[in-house]
C-alpha cells in the first residue's frame, strides 16, 4: 500500500510473493525501550492498523466466500519477548485481533534453547511455517542484543 496513504511503515513486514499481499507486520523495541508503556501501546495500535489496512486491501480482491479464510499475523518484539497476534475478519466489519502466543528470544548464548521452546509453541498453531521462516531473521536480529 502507498506509504502516503497509510503513513509510516512498520518496522518489519512480510509480503506474499504470489499475491503481493502484506501478510505479517511487526514492531520491534530494543531491550532498553521494552518497558516503555507508551511505546508498547503505540506499537500495538500500529500493528492493528497495519493488519486492518492489509486485510481490507486483500478482501477487495476476493470472492465473498474466500474472505473467512484470510488470516494475517502480527509480531510485537519487546526486548527479548515476542508476542504473536492473529488477525482476521469474522463478519463484515467485525475484525478479530488476539494474542496467539508469547515466546522469548535468547538474551545470552547459553539461552539458545528458548528458540526451541518458541518453535514448540508455534508448531501447535497453523502458522508454524511462517514462524520458522521469520524466527531465523529474528535470531540474526537478536544477536545484536546478546551480551
Amino acid at each position: 500500500m502507498d506509504p502516503a496513504i497509510r503513513g509510516l511503515q512498520p518496522d518489519t513486514r512480510v509480503v506474499d510473493e504470489l499475491t503481493k499481499a502484506e501478510i505479517l507486520f511487526g514492531e520491534i523495541s530494543s531491550p532498553l525501550k521494552a518497558n516503555c508503556k507508551l511505546k508498547t501501546a503505540v506499537d500495538f495500535v500500529r500493528i492493528g492498523r497495519f493488519l486492518k489496512d492489509s486485510i481490507d486491501d486483500i478482501i477487495t480482491k476476493l470472492k465473498p466466500s474466500d474472505i473467512s479464510r484470510i488470516k494475517l499475523l502480527g509480531v510485537h518484539i519487546l526486548g527479548y519477548e515476542v508476542r504473536w497476534y492473529l488477525f482476521y475478519i469474522k463478519y463484515d466489519g467485525l475484525y478479530i485481533f488476539y494474542e496467539m502466543a508469547k515466546t522469548n528470544l535468547p538474551a545470552a548464548i547459553n539461552e539458545i534453547s528458548v528458540l526451541q521452546q518458541g518453535l514448540d509453541i508455534m508448531n501447535t498453531s497453523r502458522v508454524h511455517i511462517m514462524y520458522h521462516f521469520f524466527i531465523l531473521d529474528l535470531f540474526i536480529f537478536t544477536c545484536f542484543f546478546i551480551d
